[in-house]
């Protein structure tokens, strides 16, 4: 499934993290540190914070 888009703002962030947990059966961490978007490809990047379990 490609969309594109011009935009971020019009990315469902939360719809499409949890769509690629389902569909992949894994838990993605919800803190997204940074985002970027390449129109030329059609890529999304995501950079999350992990938590440190002491």
């Amino acid at each position: 499934m490609v969309q594109k888009t011009d935009t971020l703002l019009k990315i469902d962030v939360e719809g499409l993290l949890r769509t690629i947990e389902e569909r992949y059966r894994i838990n993605i961490p919800r803190k997204v540190v940074m985002m970027d978007y390449d129109e030329e490809t059609g890529s999304l990047f995501i950079k999350f914070m992990h938590e440190l379990h002491v």
